[in-house]
């Protein structure tokens, strides 16, 4: 059996082994010798990188080769409105599954934004909703990674409170999804029932929920 460890040690890294990059990432295509062949019409387009890394404490051991994705990366908003309440989610056909997924607005952060600024924005593209109080549900720096073994990419989740309807959705060219507003307590079955797939969605659902949980007892003292 594995063995048991405590919180301590587990934030000293549990025992792996530390590694460290050994020079610069560099593309596939650059790699193999050929033009990068993706288009300027796509700036959020992944670029695939191959990177090499040796023992941080023994440099002379076999090097460790792998690959990762380089995005962007993108912001999760849990949106509460209502007395009862209700949390606005949207539902968007996702060209990676080929098929409409319910999660929760979001997207890219763009150059120059804040992760808070760039939460807020897509907040108001996606419902034309705007939010008077945003809470971080994670590290602001770090986020959170979609996939810590082949991505660079993190997201960044917010709870959203006190919104404000300012009119109809400003989607992005390419943009087609449709926001709506589902009870708590059926957003909790459907990710319980495996209806909701998207992991971000999930995460965000899940640490929004939690934050909630710990308001109200605070507000209930």
């Amino acid at each position: 059996m594995p063995p048991i460890l405590s919180r301590d040690q587990v934030a000293l890294g549990a025992g792996a082994r530390a590694w460290r990059r050994n020079g610069e990432p560099r593309s596939l295509w650059d790699r193999i010798g050929i033009p990068d062949p993706r288009l300027p019409s796509f700036p959020h387009c992944p670029v695939m990188e191959s990177i090499a890394c040796v023992l941080a404490d023994d440099p002379r051991a076999p090097p460790l080769d792998g690959w990762r994705t380089r995005t962007a990366d993108v912001v999760q908003v849990f949106s509460i409105v209502g007395a009862e309440p209700f949390v606005v989610a949207v539902a968007e056909w996702k060209h990676g599954t080929e098929e409409i997924v319910i999660g929760l607005p979001g997207g890219s952060i763009e150059r120059g934004e804040t992760t808070e600024e760039a939460a807020k924005r897509e907040l108001l593209e996606e419902t034309g909703l705007v939010a008077e109080r945003l809470i971080a549900l994670a590290d602001p720096e770090k986020g959170i990674a979609f996939s810590a073994r082949n991505s660079t990419s993190r997201f960044f989740p917010f709870l959203a409170r006190g919104l404000r309807d300012e009119g109809s959705q400003r989607l992005d060219l390419g943009e087609d999804l449709r926001a709506f507003r589902i009870s708590v307590a059926d957003w909790r079955l459907l990710a319980e029932s495996g209806f909701i797939c998207e992991g971000a969605a999930l995460a965000t659902g899940l640490l929004a929920l939690s934050a909630m949980e710990r308001m109200e007892r605070t507000e209930g003292r």
